[in-house]
């Protein structure tokens, strides 16, 4: 009987060694996965700040061009209004002006009623180095 008492000892001993080892096991473990938690939501939250500025930073992003947009809006129809319309045959419209005054883009009509291009002729041009053509009219 004593055998069997010493036996039993030795078995509560490791069962009770196996429980403290398994403790700490999961202290360890618990330990890594609070501070895992506490990385994760840090994360979470500099992730979620992160995604409000950027949302902030394209709001206003979008707020500026729909400022800038709605600015050449009214810009355009404030320039298209008929009391702030000048009227003349030679007065070019921006492409006009670009390519050249009053023979580029202009299609308005002039003071005859007729398209301010057309009223126009161009000179007689001689072309002597293509074997004497006849000048364009």
């Amino acid at each position: 009987m004593e055998t069997r008492l010493k036996t039993n000892e030795e078995g509560w001993k490791r069962v009770d060694k196996e429980i403290n080892d398994l403790g700490a096991a999961y202290s360890t473990i618990a330990g890594k996965v609070d501070s895992s938690e506490k990385l994760l939501k840090a994360m979470s939250t500099k992730h979620d700040n992160y995604m409000l500025e950027m949302n902030d930073k394209y709001e206003s992003i979008v707020a500026m061009l729909a400022k800038m947009s709605m600015s050449k809006d009214k810009h355009v129809e404030g320039s298209m209004s008929k009391d702030k319309q000048v009227e003349g045959p030679h007065l070019g419209s921006a492409e006009g002006s670009v390519l050249g005054g009053r023979f580029g883009g202009e299609t308005r009509p002039g003071r005859n009623g007729n398209d301010a291009r057309m009223n126009h002729k161009l000179p007689k041009i001689d072309f002597p180095q293509f074997g004497g053509e006849n000048p364009r009219e």
